[in-house]
């Protein structure tokens, strides 16, 4: 199985429970990322983390599982300090804005002199990933209750957002 990138719309079968909770929740955790986290799900939601783990279970690696989950709130000015980077494990994120706007989500780049997108060692020609060297080529839609799996090597960025964006982000590894 390729686990580059996968894309799974109507993940949750009750979403807006999922999204009321999620808002009822405090975000107080601050990090090397856009906005603010809450706790971990595993923690504050149990039964919904033990459905996500359990509907994600087919989809990664053997021997894998959720190493961290929470609910993440951005808001429009928490995106202009965050550049292009890599996570360096799989990262999964499930979209929870109601109407979020067009062309947000998350994007993914590609080494405009090389085609290096990260998933490959990195070209003794590129000294340090700056966003100005790369080109968006793809983006996959902000959509409610949306699910993205991807290799977090990609090279990738938040795109877009309206006054507040909603997901939850999770890791996986071993």
């Amino acid at each position: 199985m390729n686990y580059r990138l996968m894309v799974y719309d109507d993940f949750f079968m009750h979403p807006e429970e999922i999204q009321k909770k999620a808002l009822e929740q405090k975000f107080n955790q601050l990090g090397n990322y856009p906005g603010r986290r809450t706790d971990q799900c595993k923690v504050i939601l149990p039964d919904m983390f033990n459905e996500l783990e359990i509907a994600i279970k087919p989809l990664i690696p053997a021997n894998n599982t959720i190493k961290l989950c929470s609910f993440q709130l951005v808001e429009k000015q928490d995106l202009v300090r965050y550049s292009i980077h890599q996570d360096m494990y799989f990262t999964g994120i499930i979209y929870l804005d109601n109407s979020p706007v067009l062309n947000s989500g998350t994007s993914f780049y590609t080494h405009i002199e090389t085609g290096w997108d990260g998933t490959t060692p990195k070209p003794e020609s590129i000294d340090f990933i700056n966003a100005l060297d790369f080109e968006q080529t793809s983006v996959i839609e902000n959509k409610f209750n949306r699910m993205i799996i991807y290799d977090g090597n990609i090279i990738h960025k938040i795109s877009g957002a309206s006054e507040e964006r909603l997901i939850i982000v999770f890791r996986v590894a071993e």
